[in-house]
């Protein structure tokens, strides 16, 4: 009896030795600690199989999210990795890529060059003596979020910014027509990123707004069936003229019609306070209205009625506020070589 009492006694000593490990694991399983002073550059292997920030190239099949939460996410199922097939397929949501790069379409094959790193994030526990306003995470558990930059896509077509390193100059030519042009206007939700609770358009959106304002600009007379029929489309947009919102596309759509009837010289208007403003007041009973009964002139033609329209007003405004000579003068000498650029299409027109 008292051998067994002796063995029991010991073997409760060893199962409660500090530092010791159980063998027989209760729930959970049990997880080695690690700190992130232990990482390095060359020690973390992601799940591509390469140390974090290595760029590899990567195939794979691009999808929609499987939650009503990603519902509207674009996730890359990647099956091949430097050329070798992964045995099971690794997802990664789209979400870093090169400005060129548009995000691919459900179910179609991908094959981009990247590198990957990840994120700790999501909803953590929080002290109920903690009184503060909860902020903005993922919205599921704490955890390791895997994530890609693309660098490229070897698919469609070469690679321009390439081509520029090597000194050649690459020419974008826009066809689109001018209803794509102002579907190009429309902010969407992928346009919006939010960081640190504050709501930032990205950059490749405003890019690709900007490229379509000077796509319509450029159509001139060609473009405003459609600017006329968008003149109360009141989707968002980003700011064209000015500097507050709500921006809509409607604002876009009249500010496009408004510049492509008006040449002014370099540095003018000094300002929006400028006298220029009351250009506005011109068109009535509508920028619309007032383009129609103007359809048989020229662009140029408008272009000088609005020019000698603004000069009036620069005018009326010097004798309120004082002399303003040198203004005056900057838009008289623009205005001659209007008028001298209508008297050579005329007298061109009428040899032909």
């Amino acid at each position: 009896m008292r051998i067994i009492l002796v063995i029991l006694f010991c073997a409760i000593l060893v199962s409660s030795a500090p530092g010791q490990k159980l063998s027989a694991k209760t729930g959970a399983e049990a997880h080695s600690v690690i700190t992130v002073k232990s990482f390095g550059k060359d020690n973390v292997i992601g799940n591509l199989g390469y140390p974090l920030g290595t760029v590899v190239r990567v195939a794979g099949v691009s999808t929609r999210g499987g939650t009503k939460a990603d519902s509207e996410k674009i996730f890359l199922q990647i099956d091949t990795v430097n050329g070798k097939r992964l045995e099971r397929p690794v997802e990664f949501p789209f979400y870093r890529a090169a400005s060129e790069i548009k995000k691919p379409h459900p179910g179609k094959r991908f094959d981009y060059d990247v590198h990957e790193y990840g994120i700790f994030d999501g909803v953590v526990e929080r002290p109920g003596s903690l009184d503060a306003a909860p902020m903005e995470t993922a919205y599921d558990r704490f955890q390791y979020r895997p994530r890609i930059t693309i660098h490229k896509s070897n698919v469609g077509g070469s690679d321009a910014n390439a081509q520029k390193r090597q000194g050649k100059i690459v020419t974008k030519q826009t066809t689109s027509s001018p209803q794509d042009s102002v579907e190009m206007l429309v902010l969407k939700k992928s346009d919006i990123f939010v960081k640190e609770g504050v709501q930032y358009q990205s950059a490749q959106s405003a890019r690709r707004i900007n490229a379509a304002i000077a796509h319509l600009i450029s159509l001139g007379k060609q473009s405003w069936p459609t600017l006329f029929a968008h003149l109360d489309d009141k989707r968002p947009t980003m700011s064209s003229r000015e500097t507050t919102g709500p921006h809509q596309v409607c604002h876009n759509c009249y500010d496009i019609l408004r510049r492509q009837i008006t040449s002014y010289p370099r540095g003018y208007p000094p300002s929006k306070l400028s006298p220029e403003y009351q250009l506005d007041d011109l068109f009535q009973p509508s920028i619309k209205d007032w383009l129609l009964q103007r359809r048989i002139k020229s662009l140029l033609e408008i272009q000088i009625e609005t020019l000698r329209h603004v000069i009036t007003i620069e005018r009326e405004a010097a004798k309120q506020n004082g002399s303003n000579e040198k203004t005056i003068a900057l838009l008289s000498a623009h205005l001659g070589q209007l008028l001298k650029a209508f008297e050579q299409s005329s007298t061109q027109q009428s040899v032909k």
